[in-house]
């Protein structure tokens, strides 16, 4: 406790409590800044909430600061720069696609290219919305501590595009292609964690064998139109990983997914939404409002095929100031005010619409899919808790939710509330009873509370701080709750 003012995101690890132990009460002082000392010596220290790395990028600028012939993955530089190339040609292309009307810099430094809504559908014409939902109850306690975490559009006027056109997130080619190595080939760049060669990383929901993710799950099998909920949102620690590592790096994230599992395992489709952070993907440690969906089991990506955000077509965007990609710009502080978004994933008239927070931001068409699979509906919904763990041998750093373990509870731990899912026959909101399952429960923890039949109907609270102490390969040790 007297660390925290100090040092947020303090860890123990075995040798700094011995220090603490050999020293008398007179001594306390100079033992605290022996801990200080070592927990920044050590490496043990997670990078500070300040939307920076403590690390530097293992890969920016590679070539010129290492003069040898081999990156240290035993790659050459000449295959460095062919895929470095790739990745900037794509994502080039992608952009050039764009009918852009003008664009915008958010005050956190975002790029927002603005085009014309109609310029996304061959016919011109945009579907349009279901209805607006009802409002959610808040939370019993002090509720008006509860705010919605919003995007910077909201509240910034001067980033706004001209009437009549939609935002889409302009990603930075040079920071991306800086971010991490590059991977061989664009469908791994594409994939959810970077890397589809390593069967390990293919399925983003949760399947036996699946060590590079790792999750704090509930599911419900039932034939659905879609999901309503409220995710908590925090700004999570993500382990900064080395260069001779992993492509992507790692992620940590909250989401629900509407999945129809018909047929073999490359034929699952699933749409998928929620706020994740992604340092190496979005060039920030904040989370965003992401998107991701596959027509064939995560086995291939690109357009109209699955993907995240704007990285490949399917996505339309209708609503002009929330969108796939955006900051977050409010997060839940630990013992404080709690950020919450509100998720709703709805099949509306042939299409896959999705709500945040207070509107309904665009859809996915319902031509994407098979007509025996999310063309006409859903027959699963999830809602969980993922990280991806870069194999370097040791369980990762990682926070999942905030970092604290479920039965830390409200205002501590991450939840999920008011989790519903839309029956087929009159498309009705019923609460969801999901199955829970835990990847590694030493990790990151899980409590569930469905039907609850209190105001927050459905949910439960998931996360955990990963490993804890740098010198074990697993989760487990001593750790102070983390603060922020």
């Amino acid at each position: 406790p007297w660390l925290r003012p100090f040092v947020p995101d303090f860890k123990m690890t075995e040798e700094m409590t011995m220090i603490i132990r050999q020293h008398s009460n007179t001594r306390l002082l100079l033992s605290l800044v022996a801990t200080i000392a070592m927990y920044f010596a050590t490496g043990a220290a997670h990078a500070e909430k300040s939307g920076k790395s403590a690390h530097e990028n293992p890969m920016q600028n590679y070539g010129e600061r290492h003069p040898r012939a081999t990156t240290p993955r035993g790659l050459d530089i000449a295959e460095l720069k062919r895929r470095r190339n790739m990745v900037r040609d794509y994502l080039t292309r992608q952009r050039a696609q764009l009918d852009i009307v003008t664009t915008t810099v958010t005050d956190s430094g975002q790029v927002i290219d603005w085009i014309r809504p109609e310029s996304q559908i061959a016919s011109g014409n945009l579907a349009s919305p279901p209805p607006q939902p009802e409002r959610p109850h808040m939370p019993d306690v002090e509720h008006d501590n509860v705010i919605p975490s919003v995007g910077e559009l909201a509240r910034q006027q001067h980033a706004r595009g001209p009437a009549g056109t939609v935002p889409v997130v302009r990603r930075d080619i040079d920071e991306v292609i800086n971010a991490m190595m590059p991977p061989e080939h664009l469908q791994d760049f594409l994939s959810k964690s970077g890397n589809t060669q390593n069967p390990a990383n293919v399925n983003s929901i949760p399947n036996p064998g699946d060590s590079a993710h790792i999750y704090a799950h509930t599911s419900q099998y039932i034939d659905n139109l879609g999901a309503d909920g409220l995710i908590n949102v925090w700004n999570p620690y993500v382990q900064p990983v080395s260069e001779e590592i992993a492509y992507w790096g790692e992620f940590s994230l909250g989401q629900v997914a509407v999945v129809n599992e018909n047929g073999t395992a490359d034929e699952k489709e699933t749409i998928e939404a929620g706020w994740q952070d992604f340092p190496a993907f979005y060039g920030d440690n904040y989370p965003h409002l992401f998107i991701y969906y596959t027509t064939n089991g995560y086995t291939e990506k690109g357009d109209n095929l699955g993907g995240y955000n704007r990285d490949v077509k399917g996505w339309v965007q209708y609503s002009r100031t929330t969108f796939p990609g955006m900051r977050l710009t409010s997060t839940s502080t630990y013992d404080g005010t709690q950020a919450e978004l509100r998720i709703i994933v709805k099949y509306y008239y042939g299409n896959w619409w999705l709500y945040a927070n207070n509107e309904w931001i665009g859809y996915y068409p319902g031509s994407l899919f098979r007509s025996d699979g999310l063309r006409s509906e859903a027959n699963k919904v999830s809602w969980y808790g993922e990280v991806v763990d870069a194999d370097d041998g040791y369980a990762t750093y990682t926070d999942m939710g905030s970092g604290s373990h479920a039965a830390a509870g409200f205002r501590k731990a991450a939840y999920m509330r008011n989790l519903k899912y839309f029956e087929v026959n009159r498309g009705l909101a019923r609460d969801y009873k999901g199955t829970p399952f835990v990847s590694d429960s030493q990790c990151y923890s899980l409590s569930t509370w469905h039907v609850s039949g209190s105001s927050w109907g459905s949910y439960h609270f998931w996360g955990g701080p990963g490993r804890i102490n740098r010198y074990s390969t697993g989760c487990g040790g001593f750790t102070f709750v983390r603060r922020y």
